[in-house]
């Protein structure tokens, strides 16, 4: 045993890793009053986050209402339905 150095084992480097010292500054987390609400909103106008989710919505609905109308008539179980109407809501954050 000749080398005397300190050899941290994975699960203490991992303690390190994620101790409260390298952490961000939580103390004043929300007060910042740097954010604009009508430069934020301009901002997704200018991006055209309105038009997209706008046509997001109705596409969705149309397809929601096709496969509630044609699911049943090709004797395709309700689950299916219920899947349709679940990936589009989960689609909906990402489509922006």
């Amino acid at each position: 045993m000749k080398s005397n150095a300190y050899r941290a084992t994975p699960v203490q480097t991992r303690a390190v890793f994620f101790s409260y010292n390298n952490l961000p500054n939580l103390r004043n987390f929300g007060t910042n009053s740097a954010v604009n609400l009508p430069k934020a909103l301009a901002e997704l106008k200018r991006r055209n986050v309105y038009k997209v989710a706008i046509a997001y919505g109705v596409i969705a609905w149309l397809l929601m209402q096709v496969a509630s109308q044609i699911f049943p008539f090709f004797e395709i179980p309700n689950w299916a339905v219920r899947l349709v109407v679940l990936l589009l809501i989960i689609g909906f954050p990402v489509a922006h």
